[in-house]
């Protein structure tokens, strides 16, 4: 027992001893070089961090919502015959071929015919009575003029009884020939209606019927498409529409892309339509657009993008990227919250309103930061509508190493031009439509209060 005792106080003086070493050489490590620990922290607040600056100038920006749809025909035919009968043939095509889905077509083009030998003989045999109407009507007038005259004449040179069934013969043979003229007519409708003709200039998207069958009065027998000219019908929210009127400029892009795995030819066009009442499916507001597609590249069916400018407005363009978004919390109320903000670039002991370019190597210069407080959203940008002079120096690479007051170094000034002129139609009038002095401006009023 006493042994184990021993044991035990003699490791504990050990333990104490070490202890007691590991403390006084961290203390002597400490008080060995305090000037250069001292240093390393001046290096460590004086390195200067590298930065790319972008200089942003206010300029005059197209407002642009997007909005998707799909493509449908412009106008859309189901054409039967009027009357019923037997399918007798369908009409031709330029190469001789009988008319077939996918077939274009031309206003004015025979597409099918009913059997109409009944009806072709049955117009000989009226036509012949008609003649023959006409022929006793001719007879019937001459004897009628004739009594006409004798009775003017008096004297008894015809009786009474001879004029009267001379009118009589008259009377009847004209409505006879009225009666076969009207035969005629109606024979020569229904040949009329024994033929379907194209309304339009299109193309044969269904055919329901065959050679030799019979088909009843108003049966589909093709739909017709007209695709020279496509509709794009988009879905708009009520909080959108109203910023939507006929007549807008649009430019389309498709989510399509061909072989290679390029996108497809963007195409423009212009609102047509806007529905007065919401959709009753889809709680949305339609909305046409025309797009011209004498090419016929486009298909019904296609899923465009479509990019309305809605509204114009002088303001400032940043990059997306160059934004930093964070959770803070509010020193006040102690809540935290979001918050987005920029770090701008200024020149020390200079006016801090002026582009920090060229960059001059015996200058200084230091980040600061600006909190937004409301933008538009713009696909890669951000619209803000007001930016003091002091941050329009804004770093758009190098920004997440930054804090307030620490010095930079401009490694790289970015002079691209996000060019806002992209969207611009490719022909026809609409390009009008995005100088249009019509479009909004918020800050038109204010801009012209400035003006001297």
């Amino acid at each position: 027992m006493l042994r184990r005792v021993w044991n035990f106080l003699s490791l504990l003086a050990v333990t104490c001893v070490a202890a007691a070493v590991m403390v006084a050489v961290t203390l002597t490590w400490r008080s060995d070089d305090p000037p250069a620990q001292a240093a390393n922290e001046v290096e460590v607040k004086l390195t200067k961090t590298p930065v790319t600056v972008r200089r942003i100038e206010e300029e005059r920006v197209r407002i642009v919502d997007k909005f998707s749809g799909r493509l449908v025909p412009y106008e859309s035919f189901t054409l039967g015959f009027e009357m019923a009968g037997r399918l007798l043939q369908f009409g031709k095509s330029d190469d001789g071929e009988y008319l077939d889905e996918g077939m274009a077509v031309r206003k004015g083009q025979l597409l099918a015919q009913l059997d109409d030998r009944l009806l072709k003989a049955k117009l000989l045999e009226v036509t012949a009575q008609l003649d023959s109407a006409k022929t006793q009507l001719e007879k019937a007038d001459a004897d009628y003029r004739r009594g006409r005259e004798l009775q003017e004449k008096g004297g008894g040179l015809i009786s009474t009884e001879d004029y009267e069934d001379r009118v009589t013969r008259w009377k009847e043979a004209r409505a006879r020939v009225k009666m076969t003229e009207a035969v005629a007519a109606q024979i020569s409708r229904n040949l009329e209606d024994a033929r379907i003709i194209s309304p339009v200039d299109g193309v044969i998207a269904k055919r329901y019927a065959q050679m030799g069958e019979s088909v009843r009065q108003h049966d589909a027998v093709f739909k017709l498409v007209q695709v020279d000219r496509v509709l794009l019908m988009l879905g708009v929210p009520e909080s959108k529409i109203r910023a939507i009127r006929p007549g807008q400029a649009v430019q389309i892009e498709f989510i399509g892309r061909d072989t290679f795995g390029n996108p497809w030819r963007s195409r423009s066009g212009r609102v047509k339509q806007v529905a007065e009442t919401e959709n009753e499916v889809s709680k949305l507001f339609d909305v046409e657009v025309v797009v011209n597609n004498s090419d016929r590249d486009l298909k019904p069916g296609l899923i465009g993008l479509a990019s309305v400018v809605v509204q114009q407005v002088d303001g400032y363009r940043i990059p997306t990227s160059s934004v930093l978004f964070r959770t803070e919390r509010d020193p006040k109320t102690g809540r935290r919250h979001k918050v987005a903000f920029i770090f701008t670039v200024r020149e020390d002991d200079r006016p801090h309103d002026g582009p920090v370019t060229p960059v001059d190597d015996t200058r200084s210069y230091s980040a600061h930061r600006y909190q937004l407080s409301g933008w538009i959203e713009q696909d890669r940008e951000l619209v803000l509508l007001d930016l003091p002079p002091e941050h329009q120096n804004v770093v758009v690479r190098g920004q997440h190493r930054l804090v307030a007051g620490r010095p930079v170094q401009i490694v790289e000034t970015d002079e691209v031009e996000l060019d806002n002129d992209d969207y611009v139609p490719e022909y026809g009038p609409d390009a009008e439509a995005y100088d249009s002095p019509g479009l909004p401006n918020p800050r038109a009023a204010e801009r012209q209060r400035d003006d001297p």
